[in-house]
């Protein structure tokens, strides 16, 4: 018999904070260790009324506006964040429209999105880039690539199910 050793998010919802930290790495790469544990305080002590049911539970969309809010500002001045299609009049279409939209807000080496994923399980990630063909994350877990021709929007019935009202995008401003 194999032995498997229990991960993050094997157990825990915190996909949300490692999403949020793994962002911030892109855009500074250079960041120091201790800034890098004060994002990660700060973050958490913005949530702190959630604790520790947020543990199993996960973050909500809200806990992860107060987390960038609230947390990460303390620390990070120089980042901004918006969620561009929270208030959208028109929603996109179709998995590719919300593609198309967020390739376009993610174009350069200093902004990513932060994007939650409603199946094949909830999880919060970070769409580093789209190509053509594929998305690729920087992940918590396990995720590095998603073929584009599995994806769509919740309750598509695809393998990968995105909910385009829990896109975050982060960059330096």
């Amino acid at each position: 018999m194999t032995w498997k050793p229990v991960t993050q998010g094997d157990l825990d919802g915190t996909c949300g904070i490692y999403s949020i930290i793994n962002a911030i790495d892109l855009i500074w790469p250079d960041i120091r260790e201790e800034e890098r544990a004060s994002v990660f305080k700060f973050a958490c002590m913005a949530i702190k009324d959630r604790f520790p049911d947020v543990l199993w539970n996960g973050t909500t969309r809200g806990d992860m506006a107060q987390m960038l809010s609230f947390g990460v500002q303390k620390v990070l001045r120089q980042l901004s964040w918006r969620q561009p299609f929270l208030h959208n009049v028109v929603a996109p279409a179709n998995f590719g429209e919300f593609s198309e939209s967020l390739a376009a807000l993610i174009n350069n080496d200093y902004c990513f999105a932060i994007v939650g994923l409603e199946k094949p399980w909830e999880h919060w990630s970070v769409a580093h880039r789209l190509t053509r063909y594929q998305m690729i994350m920087t992940d918590s877990c396990h995720l590095q690539r998603i073929p584009l021709r599995l994806c769509g929007l919740k309750g598509d019935g695809t393998e990968y199910e995105f909910n385009f009202a829990d896109t975050f995008t982060l960059s330096r401003s």
